[in-house]
């Protein structure tokens, strides 16, 4: 049922794109982003079809938009944030269905129906195998997921005498250790317990342990002549045991009432009976058990539940983060005002004592701004007076009208604060210097504090990997005395 679903959706999303193409075609403006100018014909289908709520109602973003963009660049730049969402909501629609797609043809796949299963080899040990049972009892199909333990294979007397030869060919070529040969044993011997390559275990025994002890430990610096020792090596292999005997000649150191649970109960003496089957070279699964017909699958491998659960995720993501990402600019944005904003009235008392008008004053830091900023650095505090200054000689509007127009954008205290003093000047003759040079003093106070908070913050910050390092300090200084101990 899922792949002919995904087959409709892929349909559908093409059919939104063709549809797009034909009433808006391809976009004529410059969009940055190629994807986003490529998929913008089923962009701006979607934004037709879903909710406007879905890519960003314009009354809610309406003022966000507008304190970052102002008045006039707002709505073009609301409609391409909304393209971009909708276009990255396609593509990821079309990537998501693509890989479940796959997914769910992997899937099918993935199970096949077997008779048999291999028994592993005596040293491999017994496997666990997840299985399916599709069963039909009395015409009701019931499908139950069992593991069966298939034990390893039985070695016969035979296999195990030829494994028993294979480890005492190899004793006379690894137990001599550092040593030339077994005639002329002087150093330890190499009197390992197992056998990797055959799985058989050996345990040793001496016949003169003051020379050569049971873990291949030679003790030749007190005789004066070569003696002989025999080693005798037990062999063991499932239940056989074998003593051989390996000569060495030790030399001086110098030289369950329903179908359902009838299946169920039936099942669980089917994997116990196979459990406990250890002959021939295959385990056999039944296809029938006590009128029950049985076809084992193995365990499908899933890949659809996760893949969806991503998608979800990722388009979740997708939303919040454009709403996040807009207000982290709004904030930088803010902060980058405040940051100026001392610098700015400082200038303006200067110009203002000087013997300028309000405006001619903002005029001329505008100016300076624009041709001393050579580094094309924007400074949204002197990008907002440009436009300011800008509007009133193009338009005829009175500048106090474009400051106020700017505060209520910005929604900066100390801009807020400012617009009100100079509009007291104009309207009711206050004396404008000394409350400008009073804001000064208050605009760097705060902004002294602030610097001083963002300090103490950074230093909260650094605790984290600070503490990381400490961890590592101490386990560098300790490791060195646990390893002798």
């Amino acid at each position: 049922m899922l792949i002919p679903f995904l087959l409709l959706i892929f349909i559908l999303l093409t059919v939104v794109f063709l549809c797009g193409k034909k009433k808006y075609g391809f976009s004529e403006s410059r969009i940055p982003e190629k994807i986003v100018e490529l998929l913008y014909p089923a962009s701006m289908t979607l934004i037709k079809i879903f909710p406007e709520r879905v890519f960003g109602s314009e009354k809610l973003l309406k003022d966000k938009y507008l304190e970052l963009y102002g008045e006039k660049d707002y709505i073009p730049r609301l409609e391409l944030d909304k393209i971009r969402t909708a276009a990255y909501l396609y593509l990821i629609i079309v990537i998501f269905c693509t890989l479940l797609m796959i997914a769910a043809i992997q899937e099918q796949f993935s199970s096949r129906e077997i008779s048999e299963i291999k028994r592993p080899l005596w040293e491999e040990g017994d496997k666990l195998y997840e299985m399916q049972a599709l069963t039909d009892y009395k015409n009701n199909e019931y499908q139950e997921n069992r593991t069966i333990r298939v034990r390893r294979k039985i070695l016969s007397d035979e296999e195990i005498g030829q494994r028993f030869n294979k480890t005492i060919e190899k004793f006379y070529l690894k137990i001599s250790g550092e040593n030339t040969d077994l005639q002329h044993v002087y150093k330890p011997l190499n009197l390992y317990s197992k056998d990797d390559s055959t799985s058989v275990t050996v345990k040793w025994m001496s016949s003169n342990p003051n020379l050569v002890d049971e873990r291949g430990n030679v003790h030749s610096n007190d005789i004066e002549s070569a003696q002989n020792v025999v080693l005798y090596a037990e062999l063991k292999l499932q239940d056989k045991t074998e003593i051989f005997p390996v000569e060495v000649t030790i030399v001086p150191f110098k030289t369950q009432a329903a179908p359902q649970e009838i299946i169920k109960a039936r099942l669980d003496d089917v994997v116990e009976l196979l459990s406990k089957e250890n002959q021939g070279e295959y385990l056999r699964l039944p296809e029938e058990y006590e009128n029950i017909s049985i076809q084992w699958l193995t365990k499908r491998t899933k890949y659809v539940q996760p893949l969806i659960m991503i998608m979800f995720l990722t388009l979740i993501i997708l939303f919040y983060g454009s709403r996040s990402k807009i207000n982290k600019r709004i904030k930088i944005k803010r902060m980058q005002i405040e940051k100026d904003f001392p610098e700015f009235i400082i200038k303006l008392i200067l110009l203002i004592n000087a013997g300028l008008i309000v405006q001619s004053a903002l005029e001329k830091i505008v100016e300076d701004y624009q041709k001393h900023n050579r580094e094309n650095v924007r400074r949204p505090l002197y990008e907002e007076l440009s436009t300011a200054i800008k509007n009133v000689e193009e338009s005829g509007t009175s500048l106090i009208y474009e400051l106020k127009a700017f505060s209520n954008r910005c929604r900066v205290k100390e801009v807020i604060r400012f617009v009100s003093i100079v509009n007291d000047n104009i309207h009711l003759g206050s004396t404008l210097s000394e409350k400008l040079q009073s804001e000064a003093d208050l605009v760097w106070n705060n902004r002294k504090s602030r610097a001083e908070e963002m300090g103490r913050l950074a230093e909260t910050k650094l605790t984290f990997p600070l503490v990381i390092l400490l961890m590592v300090l101490i386990i560098i200084i300790i490791t060195p005395v646990l390893m002798e101990m």
